[in-house]
């Protein structure tokens, strides 16, 4: 799935396995430009999503074991 998302990551997104963590320290608006982006790429790709196990702006999250907020690790 990195792959499929090689322009994507680290300049806004994190892949690992089929967690996909979208990130932006910017406008909102932009944060969901990136969504967009992201799910409009799974469409493309024929890759589902389930809705409710995504959770969209948030200012923390668990991912990997690391509590990630919108000030870092």
């Amino acid at each position: 799935i990195n792959s499929i998302f090689s322009n994507y990551l680290y300049n806004f997104a994190l892949i690992y396995i089929n967690n996909i963590l979208i990130f932006l320290f910017r406008l909102k608006k932009d944060y969901l430009t990136k969504v967009r982006k992201v799910i409009e790429q799974l469409i493309i790709t024929r890759y589902y999503l389930d809705p409710k196990k995504y959770k969209f702006t948030i200012k923390s999250i668990k991912y990997l074991g690391f509590i990630i907020k919108n000030v870092g690790i």
